[in-house]
């Protein structure tokens, strides 16, 4: 059950949107994260797989390029909310189908550096999608744009 404190929400202010899950900000269209976004973006090819959705800004970067890309939300309540294109699931779970030219997972890190179980995941995604240009978010040493 989703309750006010835990509540998605979308404010705008001064030019921003900003996307809340209770009291905390999930993201924002602020000029840094859009940078970063186009970014990630520009490094796409083929068919490319976007973990989170946030408040789309990858996805629809990609799209703007021409490329064919997939949206996976855990989160069905921010998939209803932002009533974008997105499939509900576990993107390490799409990651490791295979078949991906690129997977860009816009996941917010718990640690600063990698720890033995995202560099195994990394791994496993290299291995079910050989050639594969991956991007996780937040960390630097396990992407390769």
């Amino acid at each position: 059950m989703t309750t006010p404190s835990t509540a998605w929400h979308i404010e705008s202010a001064n030019g921003t949107t900003r996307l809340y899950k209770g009291l905390v900000e999930w993201m924002a269209d602020d000029p840094v994260r859009r940078d970063y976004m186009r970014y990630y973006a520009s490094c796409a090819r083929g068919r490319t797989l976007v973990g989170g959705l946030g408040l789309g800004l990858l996805s629809d970067f990609c799209r703007a390029r021409g490329i064919d890309v997939t949206t996976v939300e855990l989160d069905l309540d921010l998939i209803r909310l932002m009533g974008m294109d997105a499939q509900h699931g576990d993107a390490w779970e799409w990651a490791q189908r295979g078949g991906w030219d690129t997977i860009i997972l816009d996941l917010w890190p718990d640690t600063a550096e990698p720890t033995e179980d995202l560099t195994e995941k990394a791994a496993a995604i290299r291995e079910a999608n050989p050639g594969v240009t991956l991007i996780i978010h937040g960390y630097p040493s396990l992407s390769d744009c």
